[in-house]
């Protein structure tokens, strides 16, 4: 989201998706807790921004 009075951004959403080759697109409800569960959580989420902050960039 981008402030209009300042033209700076000052928001993002980040919808995560995993499309698989064999089961096809899983929705975050079931992985998102899985990933928490077994202790991958944050590096879940660090992987999401980082794939969201480059391609923002681009």
């Amino acid at each position: 989201m981008q402030n209009t009075e300042t033209n700076k951004l000052s928001s993002v959403e980040v919808q995560m998706r995993w499309h698989h080759p064999s089961l096809g697109d899983i929705k975050p409800e079931l992985y998102v807790p899985l990933a928490s569960k077994i202790g991958l959580g944050i590096e879940l989420e660090k992987w999401c921004l980082r794939v969201a902050v480059s391609q923002a960039a681009i």
